[in-house]
C-alpha cells in the first residue's frame, strides 16, 4: 500500500519552526505505520537515488560571478555545462521552440520533452498534453510501484499541473512560501525517510530578477544566488549526514528553467535561453560539457540513473543522460 501525502503550507497556521516540525511529524507518522520507506538497515538500503535541485531564473554568467562555494564544488567535482539551453531549438520553424517561461520550462525539465509534445505554452498550462507526456514520477511509478518519490516546491503550479492530476504518482508533496521552507522540508525528509527521488524547487532568485534585473551588475540578483547556495549547502550536509549515505549512490542534478533579460524573460534572446546544468555523483566524470544540452536532459538522467527502461513511445528529447556524451566533455 502506498501513502501519498500533500502539505499545503498556506492552509496551515504554524509557529516559528513549525514548518520543519510539521514535515518531521508527518514523515514519522507515516513511517511508523509502515506506509513509506524510512531510513533502513544496510540490507534494505535502496540505491541508486537522485536529488534534483531546480533554481528558478539563474543565468549562468551570474552563477559564475556570485560567491557560491557549494554550487562551485559540485560543478568542479562533477560535470557542468555553462551553455545549455532552455526554450527548445531556436527558430520559428523549429517545432520544439517554446517560451522561456516557468510553465514550459519546468514542464520540459520534469517530463523530458518540449512544447511540441507536452503542449505547455505558458504559465496557464491551458491545453496541455501532460496526460500523454507526464512528469517523470508517473514514469517511475509505472516501473517501481514501491518507490519513494518526493517533491518540495516554492512555485506551486509545478504540483498543481504536473503532479496533482496524477494521484499516487508522488509519495510526498510539500508546497511552501519561501526558499527557507524548501530547505527545511528537505533537511527534515532526508533525516527521516529514504527517497528514491527528491525534487526541490527554489524560487527566490527569479523574484530578485523580476524585482531588480537578471544581470551580473545587479547586487540584489547576485545576493539571491548566494543565498540559495547556502540553502543548497545545508541540504547537501543533510544528505551527507544520513547514516546510510556511504551505501547510497546519489546522483545530484541541478539546473534552471530560464535566464532573463532586464527584469523579464519569455523570449528567445541568448540571455533568456542560455542556462546551466550540473551533475555530481560517483559515476559522473569531472569536466565541462560544451555545447550543452537542453534542460530536458534532466529527466533522461534521472531515469538512466535509476536503471529504468525508457520506451521510444515516451518520446524523450534526449537519448543519453547528461555528461554521457564523452566527445563533448573536456577537462574542467
Amino acid at each position: 500500500m502506498q501513502t501519498h501525502c500533500c502539505v499545503e503550507k498556506d492552509s496551515l497556521f504554524l509557529p516559528p519552526g513549525g514548518f520543519q516540525m510539521l514535515v518531521r511529524d508527518l514523515l514519522l507518522s507515516v513511517c511508523l505505520l509502515g506506509l513509506l520507506p524510512c531510513c533502513a538497515s544496510d540490507a534494505e538500503v535502496r540505491t541508486p537515488a537522485v536529488l534534483v535541485i531546480g533554481i528558478d531564473g539563474v543565468r549562468p554568467d551570474a552563477l559564475q560571478q556570485a560567491d557560491t562555494p557549494h554550487l562551485d564544488r559540485l560543478a568542479r567535482e562533477g560535470a557542468v555545462s555553462w551553455d545549455a539551453y532552455a526554450g527548445g531549438r531556436a527558430g520559428e520553424d523549429q517545432p520544439t521552440q517554446q517560451a522561456t517561461s516557468s510553465g514550459p520550462g519546468w514542464s520540459s525539465i520534469l517530463t523530458g520533452v518540449w512544447r511540441d509534445r507536452h503542449q505547455v505554452a505558458d504559465n496557464s498550462f491551458e491545453g496541455n498534453n501532460l496526460e500523454q507526456y507526464p512528469h517523470i514520477f508517473v514514469r517511475i511509478r509505472e516501473q517501481r510501484p514501491e518507490a519513494m518519490l518526493a517533491s518540495i516546491v516554492h512555485w506551486n503550479p509545478i504540483h498543481e499541473h504536473l503532479l496533482k492530476p496524477f494521484p499516487g504518482a508522488a509519495s510526498f508533496l510539500v508546497e511552501t512560501e519561501t526558499d527557507q521552507e524548501v530547505e527545511s522540508g528537505a533537511v527534515a525528509l532526508l533525516g527521516e525517510a529514504t527517497p528514491d527521488v527528491l525534487f526541490l524547487h527554489f524560487d527566490d532568485v527569479d523574484h530578485a530578477g523580476h524585482a531588480h534585473g537578471y544581470s551580473t551588475q545587479e547586487p540584489e540578483y547576485l545576493a539571491s544566488i548566494e543565498q540559495v547556495d547556502e540553502h543548497v549547502g545545508r541540504v547537501l550536509d543533510a544528505l551527507q549526514a544520513r547514516p546510510s549515505s556511504a551505501e547510497e549512490d546519489w546522483l545530484i542534478l541541478l539546473t534552471t528553467d530560464h535566464g532573463g533579460r532586464g527584469t523579464s524573460h519569455g523570449g528567445q534572446s541568448a540571455e533568456e535561453r542560455t542556462i546551466w546544468v550540473i551533475a555530481h555523483g560517483r559515476g559522473v566524470s569531472s569536466g565541462v560539457v560544451s555545447p550543452g544540452p537542453g534542460h530536458t536532459v534532466i529527466a533522461r538522467s534521472v531515469l538512466d540513473h535509476l536503471k529504468l527502461e525508457v520506451p521510444a513511445s515516451w518520446g524523450l528529447a534526449d537519448q543519453k543522460p547528461f555528461a554521457d556524451a564523452a566527445e563533448n566533455v573536456t577537462e574542467g
